[in-house]
């Protein structure tokens, strides 16, 4: 490995307001941060997106008290600038052999629990490598926990991920070490008992494992749930869980929500749920109109991952493709009266059925 000097890693970001607080994304770019190189006998000569999931690179937290979730969106140029940034970790000569890449996932999960350090939360990338005369290499990183604090920001993570996967396959070149690639995938999906997803895109892709424990519903009249178990409830920070035809999301995968697990009430396009949340006093959210403490509905779409609290405007963006039911269901300060959350619950079931 040679060190090289790179230059200074800009990340844009989207101005905001406090009342657009849950509609705020941030634009990714190239880091740059990583400063080796490595010999090899081969350079990349395309990149290609073959991700079955492309609204976002995944979701995040910001905020002034990390409390918002936003979607990570990749710059028009991510990865025409990510096959120089790759390139230029090889030092290879005019007889090197092009190399096709093809990313089959890309995603990104930060976990919204404040009193963790920042990097807890999880990477997947998942690569495919076409060399001419040589068998398809399969290449595939999964990073958490500390393995993401190799530096602040998500942009210097993923970067990271893709030189960790092209450090995999240079020693496979180098070793003459080429593998057949796995046809099938093991997921348990119809298993009985407790199924497990440890972020979104495995949530909607199927992709559950199982695990042996029970839930138990917590007091009070909200539809919260823990682990019968109380150490693996500590241990373990599951996305979803899968009880039969039951879904629960993990509070703390939403704005303002804690350890415990939601029932969803409504599956589709959207799943709906409700529940008491809770925020700083210095959160976007309370600068935006929505106190602490409030019942409120949350709306996760599950075309982007993306989770809302719901309000006037959200469910006017959601009717917006039936005027029909705009018309039959008038909304008007949920926030200030969640009684219309059980007339919200039925429009959404309404939406889903004919999504």
């Amino acid at each position: 490995m040679k060190p090289r000097l790179l230059p200074i890693f800009v990340l844009l970001l989207t101005g905001c307001t406090a009342l657009q607080a849950q509609v705020e994304f941030r634009v990714i770019g190239a880091a740059q941060r990583i400063d080796k190189v490595m010999e090899s006998d081969f350079y990349i000569a395309e990149i290609r997106d073959e991700r079955n999931f492309t609204a976002n690179l995944g979701i995040v937290n910001r905020g002034a008290d990390c409390d918002i979730k936003r979607p990570l969106i990749a710059e028009s140029e991510f990865f025409s600038n990510l096959k120089a940034r790759m390139n230029g970790w090889l030092m290879h000569d005019a007889e090197a052999v092009p190399v096709v890449l093809r990313v089959k996932q890309l995603y990104l999960w930060e976990d919204l629990r404040r009193e963790l350090e920042d990097g807890e939360g999880y990477i997947r990338l998942h690569l495919l490598f076409d060399a001419p005369g040589k068998p398809t290499q399969e290449v595939a990183v999964t990073l958490s926990g500390d393995q993401l604090t190799v530096a602040k920001g998500h942009s210097p993570r993923m970067e990271d991920a893709f030189f960790r996967c092209l450090q995999h396959y240079q020693e496979r070149w180098e070793n003459q070490d080429f593998r057949e690639m796995s046809r099938t995938e093991a997921w348990a999906s119809d298993s009985r008992g407790l199924q497990t997803a440890s972020n979104f895109l495995d949530l909607k892709q199927g992709r559950t494992n199982a695990f042996p424990g029970k839930l138990k519903r917590l007091m009070g009249r909200l539809e919260r749930y823990r682990l019968r178990n109380r150490d693996q409830h500590e241990r373990h920070n599951f996305y979803a869980l899968k009880d039969g035809n039951e879904l629960f999301i993990r509070g703390n995968a939403y704005p303002g929500g804690a350890h415990y697990y939601t029932r969803v009430l409504e599956k589709g396009r959207y799943l709906f749920l409700v529940d008491r949340v809770h925020f700083p006093i210095k959160s976007t959210f309370v600068d935006a109109g929505i106190p602490s403490g409030k019942t409120v509905g949350i709306l996760i779409d599950m075309q982007t991952g993306m989770p809302q609290i719901v309000t006037d405007e959200l469910i006017a963006e959601v009717l917006k493709p039936y005027p029909d039911l705009k018309k039959q269901y008038l909304f008007q300060n949920i926030l200030d009266y969640p009684v219309q959350l059980d007339r919200v619950r039925k429009v959404i079931a309404e939406v889903n059925s004919r999504s």
